[in-house]
């Protein structure tokens, strides 16, 4: 999990983008269910979307 917000930030994308896709996942899952497709289709659109921020280029920081 550190890593992942590590690459976020690096990314240049906030620490609580993570988060709320985590609580999001999280909230699919119990709404609708472990087993069901629209929480498998959440779960994946969550994973698709963390995979594509991590692959961003890194921003430089201005020291």
């Amino acid at each position: 999990m550190s890593l992942t917000i590590r690459r976020f930030r690096d990314a240049g994308v906030p620490w609580w983008v993570y988060v709320i896709l985590l609580v999001i996942e999280a909230f699919a899952s119990i709404v609708f269910g472990d087993e069901s497709n629209t929480a498998l289709f959440i779960s994946a659109a969550v994973g698709i979307t963390c995979f594509v921020i991590e692959a961003l280029p890194s921003k430089d920081i201005p020291e």
